[in-house]
């Protein structure tokens, strides 16, 4: 919490370096991803990647660290033990690349999320093995998102689970 409430406080004051480059996108969601498989292992989720190797994306490094970090953690968060979470990126055109998280988790009400990306709503709740949440680190993701070019868009059915996905330019 303390890390996405500083890290949102320095984007919005315009103190977060912003250094696009071409960057290959596997190594960067394989780190993130990395961060979680400790969380993900005491609840017995398996988190899969499948993204290829040739496909690169024009983002920050740093910024897209975080939103990836970010997007795995509340799918871990909010996954039943034994659930899944799968990373997948694909060429949307000749300019794009959708990356996406997806989860068999708990998924949300639309009143959840309508507010998801509103800082002063109401949106964090209990991880399904009571982890804490304040809603904070998708509001990050959203700003973070926007500043690489892209939308954060949300799908998501309660008991279903969620599907975060944004697009990147390719070049």
């Amino acid at each position: 919490l303390l890390e996405n409430l500083l890290l949102w406080a320095r984007s919005k004051r315009g103190m977060i370096p912003f250094n696009p480059t071409l960057i290959e996108l596997l190594p960067v969601v394989r780190e993130g991803a990395e961060m979680m498989e400790e969380p993900a292992k005491i609840k017995n989720i398996t988190i899969e990647i499948d993204i290829n190797e040739d496909i690169a994306v024009l983002a920050d490094n740093n910024i897209l660290q975080t939103i990836i970090r970010n997007l795995v953690s509340n799918a871990v968060k909010f996954t039943l033990p034994g659930g899944h979470v799968i990373l997948k990126a694909k060429s949307k055109d000749n300019s794009s690349v959708e990356v996406s998280v997806e989860d068999t988790g708990i998924g949300m009400s639309h009143e959840i999320m309508d507010n998801l990306f509103k800082p002063g709503s109401r949106t964090g709740r209990k991880g399904t093995e009571g982890e804490s949440s304040s809603g904070l680190g998708l509001i990050v993701c959203n700003d973070f998102v926007k500043m690489l070019g892209g939308k954060l868009e949300i799908e998501s059915e309660q008991g279903k689970g969620s599907r975060f996905f944004f697009s990147l330019p390719s070049h």
